[in-house]
């Protein structure tokens, strides 16, 4: 009788460790995960293979990561500072949604380059206005309108993790085609003044 008693309270314990902390996988953590709660700026982003770059309150570096369990070791290399300061700790635990290092609770991004990579297109009245977005970070983007001759515009873009945005920088401003430089990013769409663009 003891000894089944024993076998339940290992059990017990078993369980109760595992709900403390969730195991993530390499396909979940990939991404851009970000904080911003009135007093820090936090933004991390980890890539396939196994190299990530980070920002805190303004502070930048990048090295590379490994897993084990539900822990998310950073490794930072010689030259490579930890800007969450020189003795703090580098390990992020992730708890289902969110990865945390100690005070600093973090939430994945849901707009990614390889999502936004490609061709977006979207039509309002008699213009029609095209996308496309590049992986070395720059955009082209093509007007339609009915009866006139298309431009075609280009620029760089940055994704901006805390706002869940990509902004555009445009090679000339005055050829910004809207009042706004920021394209946000809702239910798997991109939205500019009332203009929803969707990925061909």
């Amino acid at each position: 009788m003891k000894k089944l008693l024993l076998v339940f309270l290992v059990m017990a314990m078993c369980v109760s460790l595992c709900a403390c902390s969730a195991s993530i996988e390499k396909e979940k953590l990939v991404g851009i995960w970000s904080l911003e709660d009135g007093t820090n700026v936090v933004s991390i982003t980890f890539n396939e293979n196994n190299k990530f770059s980070c920002e805190y309150n303004g502070a930048k570096s990048e090295g590379s990561y490994g897993l084990f369990g539900g822990d998310v070791y950073l490794n930072f290399p010689e030259g490579k500072p930890n800007p969450f300061g020189a003795d703090a700790r580098s390990i992020f635990t992730y708890n289902g949604e969110s990865i945390t290092l100690d005070n600093l609770s973090l939430l994945k991004t849901s707009i990614d380059k390889d999502h936004l990579v490609g061709v977006w297109s979207a039509k309002k009245d008699t213009v029609e206005y095209t996308f496309t977005f590049t992986r070395d970070g720059k955009f082209k983007c093509v007007v339609k309108t009915e009866g006139a001759k298309d431009k075609t515009l280009d620029g760089s873009f940055e994704i901006k993790a805390v706002e869940n945005n990509v902004n555009l920088k445009f090679s000339s401003t005055k050829a910004n085609p809207f009042k706004s430089t920021a394209l946000g990013y809702e239910d798997g769409n991109l939205v500019i003044e009332e203009i929803t663009f969707i990925k061909k």
